[in-house]
């Protein structure tokens, strides 16, 4: 089997494999196609999110542009105490872990 080339530049990876977001390495036709990939995806919003991910989404004004994971990170950190984080694995082990509930 052959294996495919990894994208992207890890050697600036973290040692949880995270990289940082270079926000300003986006350029105006990136910031296109996310609007335009944003809008067709929103057009499914009302037939398949709940309106709690409705209301959440709506105050993050993710269909500007690419977002900056600082300022999502903030948002959601004032209004629920948690962080968004751009390694997957973390960010899927932290939620999980924080959605426990503790016995009573």
């Amino acid at each position: 089997m052959k294996s495919a080339a990894l994208r992207g530049d890890y050697s600036k990876a973290a040692l949880d494999y995270s990289v940082e977001q270079d926000w300003p390495s986006y350029t105006d036709a990136d910031h296109a196609l996310y609007r335009r990939l944003f809008e067709r995806q929103a057009k499914l919003v009302p037939k398949y999110a709940c309106p709690e991910w409705i209301e959440a989404i709506s105050g993050l004004d993710a269909g500007a542009g690419i977002p900056k994971f600082d300022q999502v990170t903030r948002k959601l950190r004032s209004a629920t105490g948690r962080n968004f984080e751009p390694n997957s694995v973390s960010m899927t082990l932290r939620v999980v872990r924080s959605n426990r509930r503790k016995p009573s």
